[in-house]
C-alpha cells in the first residue's frame, strides 16, 4: 500500500510516517514524498488559504504516485488573531482518496513574534526566512528543522512533533469513516 504527501520535506515525512505507524492498518505502508506546488502563497495568510495549500497537495501528490491509497497535504499558514494584531501558526493535514478530501485535521497554534510577522507582510517572504531575517535564527530553513515552534519553546518541542498533532487529527475521519461518509468534502 502506498501514501503519497505533497512535499519533499522531511520534518512533514517524519511526522506522517510517525503517526500512521501507531495503527495496524498503516504498518505496510509505503510513503512516497512528491514534489508538488501548493498554488497558494509562499506563506499562506488566513484558515482558508492553509487549507486550499493542503488539499493542493493533496491531490497532486494522488495524482502524481500510481495506485496509492491517499495522498496527503500538510500545509502551514499564518492566521490573524480575531481582535488583536497578532497572528497564529496553525499547520492544516488533509487526506484524499482520489474522489473525497476528508476533512482536514490542525495543530494547536502559538503566536508569532510580531516583528516576525511584520517581516512576512513586508518582504513577502515565508515563516523561515522572517526568522531569519529578523536575527532569531541562522538556519537557512528552520521549517525543515526544528522549526520555529522548538525556537520558541527553547527546545521543548519540535515541528515533527507540532505537525504529528495535524496528522492525528486528521485520521479521526479517515479511520472512522463510516461514521462521517455524509460529510466529507468532495471535489
Amino acid at each position: 500500500m502506498k501514501i503519497a504527501i505533497g512535499t519533499q520535506n522531511r520534518v512533514k515525512i517524519t511526522a506522517l510516517t510517525n503517526i500512521l505507524k501507531l495503527y495496524d492498518q498503516f504498518q505496510a505502508v509505503e510513503i512516497i514524498g512528491a514534489a508538488v506546488f501548493s498554488h497558494v502563497s509562499e506563506q499562506p495568510h488566513g484558515l482558508e488559504e492553509t487549507i486550499l495549500g493542503a488539499k493542493n497537495r493533496a491531490e497532486h501528490a494522488y495524482a502524481l504516485i500510481s495506485d496509492c491509497m491517499y495522498g496527503v497535504g500538510i500545509e502551514s499558514g499564518i492566521i490573524p488573531l480575531p481582535g488583536s494584531s497578532d497572528y497564529m501558526d496553525v499547520t492544516a493535514c488533509i487526506f484524499y482518496d482520489g474522489k473525497h478530501f476528508f476533512h482536514p485535521g490542525f495543530t494547536p497554534a502559538f503566536i508569532h513574534p510580531p516583528q516576525v510577522v511584520a517581516k512576512i507582510k513586508e518582504d513577502k517572504v515565508d515563516v523561515s526566512e522572517a526568522y531569519k531575517r529578523c536575527g532569531l535564527t541562522s538556519s537557512p530553513k528552520i521549517g525543515t528543522e526544528q522549526g520555529c515552534i522548538g525556537l520558541l519553546t527553547h527546545g521543548r518541542t519540535n515541528r515533527t512533533a507540532y505537525t504529528q498533532q495535524a496528522v492525528l487529527m486528521a485520521l479521526v475521519q479517515v479511520l472512522n469513516e463510516g461514521m462521517y461518509k455524509y460529510s466529507r468534502r468532495t471535489k
